[in-house]
């Protein structure tokens, strides 16, 4: 009789500790981080994917600002778009003249953006003017006052790619929400006719 009671009594006692730690398993499961978990993508945040990356647009999300003015030319700028740049030929004087107070650039391939395509792209994706910014380290770009224009050697990096998670959206106005270089932020767009005019980037973590 004794050996039936301790034997009952060791069932009891190992069904318990199962039920113990299934019940464990399950909380640990529900208190699984939201970035740990694998986002399913919509069309939607395909769309945003490919439109957030491209690079007339890229740059728009390389630093933060709460509104279109306080934007980081030296960040927006890394590569020019190029719908509104051209490569400079190294047998121009305007090269020559780039080099005598560039060194630094010869042997490289430059990019030049006159100041009126710069306002013009600014224009097109935002709907302000240049005059409307801060301008922030726009200084720090160079320019060559004699030809009023821009240049740069630099390219966008292909190895990190802006990540959507979550779009949401009120009228015409949409919230992207992407993760990029181990942070995530809200980019948010204004949509007028078919194209999204951006007006603020910031940190979401």
């Amino acid at each position: 009789m004794k050996r039936i009671v301790v034997m009952i009594t060791c069932v009891l006692l190992l069904s318990g500790c199962n039920k113990e730690l299934e019940y464990r398993g399950t909380t640990k499961h529900k208190q699984q981080k939201i970035e740990d978990q694998i986002v399913e993508k919509t069309e939607e945040m395909l769309y945003f994917d490919e439109l957030l990356n491209s690079k007339e647009n890229i740059g728009f999300l390389l630093s933060t600002y709460s509104s279109f003015d306080k934007i980081d030319f030296k960040e927006l700028l890394i590569e020019f778009p190029e719908k509104y740049s051209t490569l400079l030929s190294s047998t121009t004087i305007e090269y020559n003249n780039l080099i005598k107070s560039y060194p630094e650039l010869e042997g490289k391939e430059v990019y030049k953006m006159t100041s009126n395509n710069l306002k013009k792209y600014i224009k097109e994706k935002t709907k302000y003017a240049l005059e409307d910014y801060e301008k922030n380290n726009l200084s720090q770009l160079i320019y060559m006052e004699a030809y009023d224009t821009y240049y740069t050697t630099s390219k966008f990096s292909t190895d990190r790619l802006i990540d959507t998670y979550k779009v949401t959206s009120d009228s015409n106005i949409y919230n992207v929400y992407y993760k990029y270089n181990n942070n995530r932020y809200k980019v948010t767009l204004k949509k007028v006719d078919n194209n999204y005019l951006f007006t603020s980037n910031i940190i979401n973590n």
